[in-house]
């Protein structure tokens, strides 16, 4: 049989600033921070194998009297599979890495590979 779980998270967080000036002027700043957390994860329990996917995308903006000032947007995402032969991880963490590379690595490996797995439709490290 084949079993599959999605899973999102969506959170948003707001905050509004106001300066009332002593010439009665209004200076606004509102920053605004949005994340979306996806994981997708399908497995046949009568053989084991796996497709695991984990996707998450956030945005942060900062707004002065109604004018983008800043604006950062981004996403990562890691890929698990895992068939009876063969088994694949990618991770790409959409250029924040070190020195802003991007760590587009994708990892082959036979069975009994080492690195990040999952048991039981849960992340564990091996």
């Amino acid at each position: 049989s084949l079993e599959k779980k999605k899973e999102t998270v969506i959170n948003e967080r707001i905050v509004e600033y106001v300066t009332i000036e002593p010439d009665g002027s209004i200076q606004t700043l509102v920053e605004t921070e949005k994340t979306q957390n996806e994981v997708v994860h399908m497995e046949t329990k009568d053989t084991g194998e796996f497709a695991h996917r984990e996707c998450s995308e956030f945005e942060q903006t900062e707004r002065f009297n109604g004018e983008f000032v800043a604006v950062e947007r981004g996403v990562e995402e890691y890929v698990h599979l895992k068939s009876l032969d063969d088994e694949y991880e990618y991770f790409d963490n959409g250029g924040r890495g070190a020195a802003g590379s991007a760590s587009r690595q994708p990892q082959k490996k036979q069975n009994g590979g080492v690195g990040a797995g999952v048991k039981d439709g849960q992340m564990n490290e091996d």
